[in-house]
């Protein structure tokens, strides 16, 4: 855009080149106390280095782990004071499992990110800085990736693969509850 030559893009524009998630994720990642440089180029990436695209990769990779597991996922969504800390059975899986098996410190600090969610909801709408839920949800995807990348997920144990499924549908709660928040879609498939 400039000013002085009288050039513009309109937000209809920008939205109709990017799409409208990555056009709120981009304008909710930045503080309005400082000027913004919108890198369409960067909207545009299908890569990590593309922060919603990013995100919206780890639920769509968590929905295939899930679709691949066998564990049918209830459509209702999760309100989003509700929380939990118990090893109660989810909507997905046949029974609470044994948690205790989550001994990894990667599983570790992916439990300790997603722990973190309803404080970081509350400074977000507190002070009023919507940044703060991309910047989360960018910790929680890369939590997730270094957990998935180093933890096998599904194997022949079926103990541990049972707690490991919890994680990573609690993760895929937490990602859809924040992309949510931000009105960005959180995809099945990718």
């Amino acid at each position: 855009m400039s000013k002085r030559s009288g050039e513009f893009v309109t937000l209809r524009e920008l939205i109709d080149a990017v799409g409208s998630d990555a056009a709120r994720y981009f304008y909710a990642m930045t503080s309005y106390t400082v000027p913004m440089d919108f890198d369409v180029g960067l909207a545009l990436k299908h890569s990590q280095d593309n922060p919603v695209y990013y995100v919206q990769y780890a639920h769509a990779r968590i929905a295939g782990i899930l679709r691949e597991a066998g564990v049918v996922k209830e459509p209702a969504s999760v309100p989003a004071g509700a929380g939990g800390t118990g090893a109660a059975a989810s909507p997905g899986l046949p029974h609470a499992p044994s948690l205790d098996r989550l001994a990894d410190e990667r599983e570790a600090a992916l439990i300790h990110t997603l722990a973190e969610l309803p404080e970081v909801i509350a400074a977000a709408g507190l002070r009023r800085e919507p940044q703060r839920l991309c910047a989360y949800a960018r910790e929680v995807a890369e939590a997730f990736h270094l957990f998935y990348t180093h933890c096998r997920v599904l194997s022949d144990d079926s103990e541990l693969s049972a707690a490991r499924l919890a994680l990573v549908e609690a993760t895929q709660i937490v990602l859809r509850r924040v992309l949510g928040l931000l009105g960005v879609e959180a995809p099945e498939r990718m």
